[in-house]
């Protein structure tokens, strides 16, 4: 229930922190008029230190995904998320942005964790359902992309 520029003083310093520990910092996305992806885009140029994943795909009440596309675009240090995204919008994600800049999320139990993994694998497939996304792309999607995010072993 608040809008990231308007308490940007209390967030400037979880994001000045997140940059000493090398953490990314998730923004709830998608819950008008709160989660808009551009009410961050100062921030974001602000601390390019700092990665931003943006929660949802910016899709969870109302579809701001291209809108997130957008701002990821401009903004290399933001990272998409995919729970609640269908799967034009995936699509449309990895095209723009590349495997390594969209990470899994489920937001499990709310969704059901298979479905939210399906809508990946999918992109696997052969047009014009999936994209032809090699294997090992779907891997940085599934996982390996959040792993590095938080600094994980392989």
């Amino acid at each position: 229930g608040y809008m990231p520029f308007r308490v940007r003083d209390r967030i400037e310093p979880v994001l000045k922190e997140a940059a000493k520990l090398s953490v990314p910092v998730m923004f709830h996305q998608g819950d008008p008029p709160f989660g808009h992806p551009t009410q961050l885009t100062g921030m974001m140029e602000a601390n390019r230190d700092v990665t931003f994943v943006l929660a949802h795909f910016a899709t969870q009440r109302m579809v701001m995904a291209d809108e997130a596309i957008y701002v990821a675009r401009m903004n290399p240090n933001v990272v998409l998320e995919t729970s609640w995204v269908d799967l034009p919008r995936v699509k449309e994600g990895v095209e723009a942005l590349g495997a390594s800049r969209i990470a899994f999320g489920s937001d499990c139990p709310v969704q059901e964790m298979g479905s939210q993994l399906r809508t990946l694998e999918v992109l696997g497939w052969d047009p014009p359902i999936g994209i032809r996304l090699p294997a090992a792309q779907r891997e940085q999607l599934y996982g390996d992309n959040m792993a590095k995010l938080l600094r994980w072993g392989a």
